[in-house]
């Protein structure tokens, strides 16, 4: 597919050629990686570009961490379009979380998200969803809330009340966010309209309501921060929380995540390389660096909200070279966050105080207990 917004540059992170990675280094990546770090990895996640035109290599790395003794969670993030029932198989024989991305109804999912040859998608990717849900697959949903869905009029509950029927786990992203991240200008911004604010606290009242019905829908931003705040749990992700994460791209070249690709960010350039200690010194000289760059824009080094957040703001630093610009986004999302999530602690008050907070605990135990890895 060619989606118009896509944050990756199509797959290629706008550093990288895209193709599949080689069998050989898919088992190399495994078995270092099993040796360095064991049973702290946790979840294993296929992404960028369209991980099932490599499912054979898929297939191969899920094996080879079986072979290690190695056993996380699996998840796959596809835009729908090669779901079949041979890889659904594979699937539920190794518990594996599917998301599968879809913006909303046809005209809003079609209008970014066509082939590569402009044929739409939407019709695919449903008759694909419907042999996923059949066969019982653990689904959830990403979605993006698009200047064409805000410009038809559609607000953030008719995308998610839509999307609900299909899976009552849902990701949505803001399509600001993405042009954040890639370094796109465009004409409108959508974040800072007035207007989306009040489409956002008004989304956010329906998801509260929802939560507290007998059929939730589960904004996953949403649904982590009342699961923090009700078990006070702190998880600073600001200004980056690439310490909980490595990424392995095709050519073997390791990086703390997809999203900093720069140069300086660079854990090793072949997987055989990456040992132990210069694998924790070096996250220790990518935070230093991450923090150098906030201090020289004079930006926080805490926020109030870096336990909700749900974008890292570090992957405008690496990704953008324009200070001006990375000021202009930076401000944009201080703002939004704040009020955002300001809104969000204050529907947790009132909901604890006067709503049905029972019923909303009742529901986020069951998404966390038996379907958080969805």
């Amino acid at each position: 597919m060619a989606c118009s917004y896509c944050y990756a540059s199509g797959g290629d992170f706008k550093s990288f050629p895209k193709e599949i990675m080689k069998k050989e280094t898919a088992q190399i990546a495994v078995q270092k990686l099993s040796q360095l770090l064991g049973d702290s990895i946790t979840t294993v996640s296929f992404f960028g570009w369209e991980p099932l035109l490599a499912f054979e290599t898929i297939k191969v790395i899920v094996e080879e961490f079986i072979k290690n003794g190695i056993m996380p969670r699996f998840a796959v993030s596809t835009n729908g379009t090669l779901l079949d029932h041979k890889k659904l198989d594979f699937f539920l024989k190794h518990n594996f979380s599917v998301t599968v991305s879809i913006d909303g109804p046809e005209d809003v999912h079609d209008h970014n998200r066509r082939f590569t040859n402009g044929a739409k998608t939407f019709k695919h990717v449903m008759e694909n969803v419907e042999i996923l849900k059949n066969r019982g697959v653990r689904l959830s949903i990403q979605a993006t809330y698009t200047y064409y869905a805000f410009n038809a009029g559609y607000t953030l509950i008719d995308i998610v009340n839509f999307l609900s029927s299909i899976a009552s786990i849902i990701a949505i992203k803001k399509e600001e966010q993405f042009p954040l991240l890639s370094g796109k200008i465009d004409v409108d911004n959508l974040v800072s309209n007035p207007k989306f604010y009040n489409i956002c606290k008004d989304y956010i009242t329906y998801v509260f309501d929802r939560l507290s019905s007998s059929e939730p829908v589960f904004d996953l931003a949403i649904t982590r921060a009342i699961g923090e705040v009700v078990n006070k749990v702190h998880s600073d992700f600001y200004p980056c929380g690439f310490k909980a994460h490595l990424t392995v791209f095709p050519d073997g070249s390791v990086y703390s995540c997809h999203l900093l690709t720069n140069l300086h960010l660079k854990l090793t350039d072949n997987i055989l390389n990456l040992e132990k200690n210069c694998f924790y010194n070096k996250y220790e000289e990518i935070e230093e660096w991450l923090l150098e760059k906030f201090r020289d824009l004079n930006f926080p080094l805490k926020v109030w909200f870096s336990d909700f957040q749900d974008l890292c703001p570090a992957a405008l630093i690496s990704l953008e070279s324009d200070p001006l610009l990375i000021k202009k986004r930076f401000g944009e999302f201080i703002n939004f966050e704040s009020l955002f999530w300001d809104e969000v602690l204050k529907k947790i008050y009132i909901m604890s105080k006067k709503g049905n907070w029972q019923k909303i605990l009742e529901n986020i135990s069951h998404y966390f207990g038996g379907r958080k890895n969805a």
